[in-house]
């Protein structure tokens, strides 16, 4: 990793006329008819081989270019980078940049937040780094915390004093200068946090590990609201319309109005929720422990319907257009008429039991389905048929910015990232 000065200050890469386009760049745009932005930079002192480079494809392909004419081939590309072009098409997409390594083994990458204009990533070190999202530059580099602390999310806002970037760990809300990295305020938690986070205006809202759902006054730097439910919190707030729904590992869901903090209803399902929730047009979905998959009406907590399975459910629900798709283990991915209003036990349209991992998006009409423990990447017509299914060995973690048509980005264990747009 880039060695930092000092504690808390941020190792920054200018933007100088000594950056310059790596060879790969050029290579790769003949393959894939577009620029593949890998940069490199001088190092600063102390900096290690691995940080140096934004890119350490491109100083693969500038070797690889000396020892022959001619640039890449596209077999060359699929065997060196994270998604090579081939799998890229296939997808529906194409290779923006490929950008790292950012971490020297054996630390590794585990977070990335595309927010705005740039990406967000950290490693198991707690080093969170900022990145330019139209090419992968890196911008500056910060310790977070220490390496015990517990990263739960990333989240950014532009206020009155300007662009500041927010991590939340399990004991405080660290405040970063979003334009050079500077920690502007460590703001100690009194309520430790057990999830990832909802922002809404000045408040940052997570759940507890003992029930507390919290309104954290970032602004101020200190707790504003707290409201409470029994159990401990794992699924993480979301917003649900105009509130705030919760749900905890005893079964008890609630929806809060976000401005009061005040509970608007409560209901108790027949075991716990660890999974994430999803809400649309007034439901609320939720897959719980007790073998049901549900669907709540965010205005009262009503019962709209209710599937029963053969199993726990302890992944979550995605709702895209009309239709909600849920991973049920005898099943496999299985999809559901999402805003069915008159059968309790919900409508099935189709399932697939051959497919691993759970729906993440859409990419045009053909659902993406990723498994990380296989890291498989499937492609499913609308009615569940396999259109692809694509092993992607060097994909440790894969997210989508936007859940239809979004960008994708993807983590390795060599601590590199790779953005691929749609075609």
């Amino acid at each position: 990793m880039t060695s930092l000065r000092a504690a808390g200050a941020p190792s920054t890469l200018p933007h100088s006329a000594s950056t310059r386009r790596a060879l790969f760049g050029a290579a790769l745009a003949t393959v894939l008819g577009s620029l593949v932005a890998c940069e490199t930079a001088p190092r600063a002192e102390g900096e290690t081989g691995s940080a140096a480079a934004s890119s350490a494809a491109g100083a693969e392909a500038g070797a690889l270019s000396a020892a022959r004419t001619g640039p890449p081939t596209a077999e060359e590309l699929d065997a060196r980078m994270i998604i090579g072009p081939t799998a890229a098409r296939t997808l529906g997409y194409r290779v923006a940049w490929e950008s790292g390594p950012f971490t020297a083994a054996p630390e590794t990458l585990k977070l990335g937040s595309p927010l705005g204009d740039s990406v967000f990533i950290i490693d198991t070190r707690n080093n969170l780094t900022r990145l330019r999202t139209a090419d992968g530059i890196r911008i500056w580099s910060t310790p977070v915390g220490g390496p015990a602390d517990v990263v739960y999310d990333i989240l950014r806002v532009d206020d009155p004093s300007g662009d500041r970037v927010m991590v939340l760990t399990d004991g405080a809300l660290f405040v970063f200068d979003g334009t050079n990295g500077v920690m502007i305020d460590r703001q100690a938690l009194r309520r430790p946090a057990n999830t990832k986070a909802v922002l809404v205006g000045p408040f940052v809202i997570y759940g507890g590990r003992t029930g507390q759902i919290v309104w954290h006054q970032a602004r101020v730097g200190h707790h504003w609201r707290v409201n409470e439910i029994s159990g401990s919190i794992r699924a993480a707030p979301i917003v649900a319309g105009s509130d705030i729904a919760v749900a905890s590992t005893t079964g008890d869901v609630a929806v809060m109005d976000v401005g009061t903090a005040r509970t608007i209803w409560t209901k108790r399902l027949l075991a716990g929720i660890v999974a994430p929730m999803a809400t649309a047009r007034g439901f609320l979905f939720i897959a719980g422990q007790d073998q049901y998959l549900w669907a709540i009406d965010v205005g009262d907590g009503r019962t709209i319907w209710k599937h029963f399975n053969d199993a726990p459910l302890t992944t979550g629900p995605i709702v895209l257009g009309d239709r909600l798709y849920q991973r049920i283990p005898s099943r496999g991915i299985t999809c559901f008429d999402a805003f069915v209003k008159d059968r309790l036990d919900g409508v099935i349209l189709w399932s697939n039991p051959d497919v691993p991992g759970q729906v993440i998006g859409l990419r045009g009409n053909a659902l993406l389905a990723w498994d990380e423990p296989s890291r498989t990447l499937t492609m499913l017509d609308r009615s569940g048929g396999v259109m692809h299914r694509i092993a992607l060995p060097k994909v440790a973690r894969l997210r989508l910015e936007s859940p239809e048509n979004g960008d994708l980005y993807a983590l390795d264990d060599a601590g590199r990232i790779t953005r691929l747009v749609p075609r």
